[in-house]
């Protein structure tokens, strides 16, 4: 209709669209479009900023600045292009009612008809949804330059797949050519800061957190955890408790920041029985997570209940076997109890499971002298 100049029913047809209960937010940025190619600017806007109440969408969101900055709308698609389109949005129906596998056909067709960045980005997230990962990186890796926001945002997915798949340099790779095409997004420089971090590039990671994008009045729970994650394993304590506390204070209840503080306050000895109520907390908000019901474990032995220790430490090695500290925490309690022939099972146990350096030294102190010197480990009760 908008090809056959027949405006008033093109309008009428885009708008029926965009008013549908669930599936209108598929048509606003095509209603929008049509709207500013009519001059309709100030209904553009309204349709645009509606959509993005409690949205992410990245091609609205992209449609709403480039009207606030004054640039011309898109032309009407071809016929191609149009085409494209429309298996574009039936592949999005798809996915909402589960059809992964019928929206990955309609993509392909789509992309047969018109190659285009935000189609294969679309593509790349069905395929991520059913397992074909390596299928989602071919696809997020044809997203090319020339849209530098399309181009960042496939970079930064591509650097979550990779390190969901255990490539961990080649994540922040990614990550780091995301950030140079988008160097003024927030999103894109959380993200990089804690992959840094988990690249042990700490101080790199503070130069993005207490840079201008991160570190700002209304900076959330999450950025003064990574900051103050950064600052402990730089040794640089009252600061990341600081970072810590202001994490906590922001969301109370989440269970990473009570583990976190918590467990820096009782393994250093600063606030032992506050930080133990902290991980009786975060163990009570994820009973299954092992690494929290260790910090409890490790809590309740230094606070010297060795027996409740040995229980608590015991069903976190349960849930994660191959954790090296977790069995060296539970060798430890042991030892405490008189178990010492199964505290040198577990710490020569931990030196099979890869640990740090620090860790196997002290490890290997430990199987030949007992724990803290306390005697020869011949694991025979003293």
């Amino acid at each position: 209709m908008e090809k056959r100049r027949k405006y008033a029913e093109a309008e009428a047809e885009l708008k029926a669209l965009s008013d549908l209960p669930t599936l209108g937010a598929l048509f606003h940025r095509p209603y929008g479009e049509f709207l500013e190619r009519r001059g309709k600017r100030d209904q553009a806007l309204a349709v645009y900023q509606a959509a993005m109440q409690g949205q992410t969408d990245l091609a609205t969101a992209r449609a709403l600045a480039r009207l606030q900055a004054g640039d011309p709308p898109p032309p009407a698609p071809n016929f191609r292009q149009g085409a494209a389109q429309a298996l574009a949005t039936a592949a999005a129906q798809a996915v909402a009612e589960r059809g992964n596998e019928f929206a990955v056909v309609y993509l392909r067709l789509a992309l047969n008809l018109h190659e285009d960045a935000a189609t294969q980005i679309q593509l790349a997230q069905v395929l991520d949804r059913v397992g074909l990962k390596a299928a989602a990186r071919t696809a997020l890796s044809r997203v090319g330059p020339e849209d530098p926001v399309l181009y960042a945002s496939a970079r930064a997915q591509l650097a979550i797949n990779l390190e969901e798949d255990g490539q961990s340099e080649a994540a922040l790779t990614e990550l780091r050519a995301a950030a140079a095409a988008q160097p003024d997004d927030p999103r894109i420089a959380l993200v990089l800061a804690g992959q840094l971090i988990q690249a042990q590039q700490f101080e790199a990671a503070l130069t993005l957190l207490n840079g201008p994008l991160l570190n700002t009045a209304d900076q959330g729970a999450h950025i003064h955890f990574l900051r103050g994650a950064a600052l402990e394993s730089l040794d640089r304590i009252p600061e990341a408790e600081a970072e810590l506390w202001a994490a906590h204070q922001a969301d109370p209840n989440n269970a990473d920041v009570l583990n976190y503080l918590g467990y820096l306050w009782v393994d250093r000895g600063l606030r032992v029985d506050q930080g133990a109520g902290l991980l009786a907390q975060a163990h009570a908000a994820a009973p299954d997570n092992g690494n929290i019901q260790d910090s409890l474990g490790w809590a309740q032995f230094k606070q010297g209940y060795y027996d409740t220790a040995v229980v608590t430490l015991e069903q976190a090695v349960e849930k994660e076997p191959a954790n090296a500290e977790i069995n060296d925490h539970l060798g430890d309690a042991y030892w405490k109890v008189g178990r010492r022939r199964e505290a040198v099972w577990l710490w020569n146990r931990v030196l099979s499971l890869d640990p740090e350096p620090e860790r196997k030294v002290e490890v290997e102190r430990k199987i030949a002298n007992g724990l803290d010197d306390a005697g020869p480990a011949t694991g025979v009760p003293q």
